[in-house]
């Protein structure tokens, strides 16, 4: 995203224009309570950052007996947006995240790369390679479904694939060679920056929404 600090709600977040190797990033929106965050001493639920979350009322009607009454229900949510930025006084690229209640703060120092890719198909369940955001729309054999067809190309995705480029907090490296690493795009980095050690680590998850039922 292009305004992944400044957007004011996950609807108001865009998407970078045009090709970018920058590094991804994620927002997560969720429903949170005291089992799906870490709650506080006082059993609130929290942000990525630890913050207590504000408490949103929605009015809901209940029906009793032949009587329809609004309901005031309180909940709270989450939400928590990852990315990578390198700190203008130390150079370090961190994995950072903005969460619901205050300012961004990092999570972990030396991450250099987050990358996601889509494992998309256009007819059965098997997934045969792996898409980045902008190929996800622009790949001719995932066949839209109208009226929406950006959403239909998007509800052809199974599995996400996620991989993170750590690096080593030091140089560690004894020449350029021994610094040599695989990056996230499965590329082999030949010309490193500096001799400090570097690897990718990646996962693969299956988007259980988006499984056919057994």
């Amino acid at each position: 995203f292009s305004n992944i600090t400044t957007a004011s709600n996950l609807d108001a977040l865009t998407c970078a224009a045009g090709t970018s190797t920058s590094p991804d990033s994620i927002a997560v929106s969720y429903e949170a309570d005291k089992f799906n965050t870490v709650p506080t001493s006082t059993n609130e639920p929290t942000d990525c950052l630890g913050n207590p979350l504000s408490t949103i009322t929605a009015t809901l009607p209940t029906v009793v007996g032949a009587v329809i009454a609004n309901t005031a229900e309180p909940y709270t949510v989450a939400d928590n947006r990852f990315y990578i930025v390198k700190s203008s006084a130390s150079s370090i690229s961190s994995l950072y995240c903005k969460g619901s209640g205050g300012e961004p703060q990092p999570l972990v120092e030396n991450i250099e790369d987050m990358q996601f890719t889509y494992g998309a198909t256009a007819t059965a369940t098997t997934v045969a390679g792996y898409l980045n955001a902008e190929k996800v729309l622009t790949e001719i054999t995932l066949t839209p479904s109208p009226p929406n067809p950006e959403a239909g190309k998007w509800a052809k995705v199974l599995t996400v694939r996620i991989c993170v480029l750590v690096r080593s907090a030091s140089p560690v490296a004894s020449n350029a060679a021994s610094a040599h690493y695989i990056k996230c795009d499965g590329t082999l980095e030949t010309a490193p920056p500096d001799l400090r050690l570097r690897r990718a680590y990646s996962t693969t998850v299956v988007l259980r929404n988006r499984l056919p039922p057994p």
